[in-house]
Formats: structure tokens, sequence, C-alpha cells
């Protein structure tokens, strides 16, 4: 080895070891921005993966219809994980079922469920109307919609109540 590239690789070696043992006020600054950097990068994913919403379903429940009076038919709102913040959903009377909205249940007015932070379900009651008369069972349809801090499940935004018939058929036999 030739004493140039002897001295130039001592140059070298000196100043990489000067480097990591005094580094320059520029490179103390480029390394706490890669270190900003990086930390902010790794908050950023961590906020990513916080920004992850629970999703809405609503059931599909049924009930007695009863010879008088009311009974309830609750429909229950499911987060699929709880949220840290309140969640709140838009729900309606979808009109779509076959049961008649004032006779056969109280009119579903429109509203809004809250889903306190840290629950992971609501309810929307609908009130069915008791009668004697015979009948099929009939259903109503309740939709949700404009979720806040959740999303609405794909194939469970709407929950269909059945209202199941108690009366039995009589028979008469005429002789």
């Amino acid at each position: 080895m030739d004493d140039a590239a002897a001295h130039a690789e001592n140059e070298y070696t000196a100043t990489t070891m000067s480097f990591r043992r005094t580094p320059s006020r520029a490179l103390r600054a480029a390394r706490l921005g890669l270190g900003l950097l990086v930390a902010a990068s790794c908050m950023f994913a961590v906020d990513a993966a916080a920004q992850t919403l629970p999703v809405l379903s609503i059931d599909s429940p049924s009930v007695n219809e009863g010879d008088s009076g009311s009974t309830n038919l609750n429909f229950t709102v499911t987060l699929s994980a709880a949220s840290t913040s309140q969640v709140t959903v838009a729900y309606a009377d979808a009109g779509t079922g076959t049961a008649t909205s004032g006779t056969d249940y109280t009119a579903l007015t429109a509203g809004t469920l809250t889903i306190a932070a840290g629950s992971t379900t609501g309810t929307i009651t609908v009130s069915v109307t008791g009668d004697t008369t015979h009948e099929s069972h009939e259903t109503v349809e309740v939709t949700l919609s404009n979720p806040t801090n959740a999303t609405i499940s794909a194939t469970a935004g709407t929950g269909t109540g059945t209202i199941r018939d108690d009366e039995n058929p009589t028979l008469s036999v005429d002789s």
C-alpha cells in the first residue's frame, strides 16, 4: 500500500471516529430531525390504526302481538367494538314491512340513537298493538343511517322485526 492510500484511509478512519465522538451542530440537528420524523411516523401509524371505526348492526327481533294493549318489539343495535367516543346513529321506519303503521304498531318517529363511549349496544323500541284478529305474521323494518364515530354494516343496516300473530284460528263444523 502506498503512502497516499494509507493516508487517505487514515483520514477516513479519523474522520469517522471524530464524527461519532463529536458530531457537528448540523449533524445533531439532522439526527434530531430524523428522530422527530421517525416519532411522527410512528404517531401517524398509531393514529391511523386508532381511526378504524367500529361497525354498527341492527338485529331482527320478534314478539307475540298479544290480544290487547301494547308489547315492545326491541331492536338491538350493536357495535363491533366499544368506542372511546360517543356513537350516534339515525334510525327510521323503512316503511317496507308488511305491518301497518298506526294499526299494527305505533308509528315509529325517526330519531337518533346514542351509544355511550365504552358501551356496545343500544335499543330502538317499536310499540306493537295487540288485537284478537287472526292474521299472518307481519314485519316492521328499521333502517340505520348517518352514523358518527362508527360505520354501518353493509349487510346488517336494516333490522326486520316480526310481529307474531298469536290468535288460533277457530274451525267450526256445521252439521
